[in-house]
């Protein structure tokens, strides 16, 4: 009898462990982003109709061909609003994968970082928590220089810091090195 009753635990245990483990057992994951192409769209602050993109484009996707990346020149003492497109142009029809971090914004952030160029860079634009996202920012220029701009969007999925947020946090979907002229 007592062995009956050890038996009766014994599967009553396991059936509670089964059924834990599909309550509490590995999550999907959201996997990082696919961008085939960049386009970072400038507008000048003091003067509108001083507008310019500068595009990336990496058609093959990583690996292969090499992208082409268009430079991006800035006026001195300038501002500019910036915006970035983001598309995943591998498929037949493009998607905009802009939009798919605004629907996750609290798990993406884009990084800038200049080198050798005085650019400072501010975030227009914040996910549901008031955390910078930087699909949209302003560019202050400061004097003439050659350097590049690193561009990181970096996919947080529930890691993502408050501002100003941590580069070296989350997976990179992509990164983007610009050469950029103030002059």
């Amino acid at each position: 009898m007592l062995h009956k009753i050890k038996q009766c635990a014994l599967v009553a245990f396991m059936l509670v462990a089964l059924t834990q483990c599909d309550v509490i057992g590995p999550q999907p994951t959201n996997s990082t982003e696919v961008i085939t192409t960049a386009k970072l769209s400038f507008v000048q602050s003091s003067d509108t109709t001083q507008r310019f993109v500068a595009v990336y484009k990496d058609a093959d996707g990583a690996g292969g061909a090499a992208p082409t990346i268009d430079p991006i020149v800035l006026k001195p003492n300038t501002l500019y609003r910036v915006q970035v497109a983001l598309l995943n142009e591998s498929a037949a029809t493009a998607i905009n994968v802009a939009d798919e971090i605004v629907n996750e914004a609290s798990d993406h952030q884009l990084f800038f970082v200049p080198s050798g160029v005085s650019v400072a860079v501010t975030y227009n634009d914040v996910d549901s928590k008031g955390n910078p996202v930087g699909l949209r920012s302003f560019w202050q220029t400061a004097s003439a220089a050659v350097g590049s701009m690193k561009i990181t969007l970096k996919h947080q999925v529930n890691k993502k810091p408050n501002a100003p947020g941590d580069i070296s946090i989350g997976d990179t979907d992509i990164e983007l090195n610009f050469v950029t002229k103030v002059q």
